[in-house]
């Protein structure tokens, strides 16, 4: 029961990060994306005993990069969908460039945060913790390339 609210926490994060940006489904999935943003940051605070603000900081960094990474990644694929992509721009490499920098910046300060507590659950470590906060975005951008690539994506 321990680990109920992370889990579900993490659960609503990707699927509402997954259809943030679907016409009128979005209007559903907001919410949820919002609701996991809420539940992970209440099971990073239990987990963060002394209010390790670092800790929570990372968190709340990739919870808003998920959620604009996904939105660009949507219309990324929107622009492929209409063959309207001329290529990578500047901009999109800076934006690419941002988004690595912020995941590398609040995997660290998660990092930090959870090395701080030396909190040992009875299974091990809490590096699943950190792994998961870390590979959030890569993991829902790879769901949407496998359901545009198996053309069950709805985001154009």
């Amino acid at each position: 029961m321990k680990n109920f609210l992370g889990v579900f926490g993490y659960t609503f994060l990707i699927l509402g990060a997954f259809f943030i940006d679907t016409p009128i489904i979005a209007l559903l999935f907001i919410p949820i994306f919002l609701a996991g943003m809420i539940m992970l940051m209440l099971y990073y605070n239990k987990i963060l005993k002394r209010n390790n603000k670092l800790g929570m900081l990372g968190i709340l960094i990739i919870c808003l990069t998920l959620g604009y990474s996904c939105i660009e990644f949507n219309e990324f694929l929107v622009l492929l969908s209409r063959d309207e992509f001329s290529g990578f721009t500047n901009t999109v490499l800076i934006k690419l460039l941002s988004i690595i920098i912020l995941i590398l910046i609040s995997s660290s300060f998660i990092f930090i945060g959870l090395g701080k507590e030396n909190i040992h659950y009875k299974n091990g470590s809490l590096i699943g913790w950190w792994l998961s906060a870390s590979f959030v975005i890569p993991f829902v951008i790879l769901l949407y390339w496998i359901a545009y690539s198996t053309e069950n994506w709805l985001g154009g």
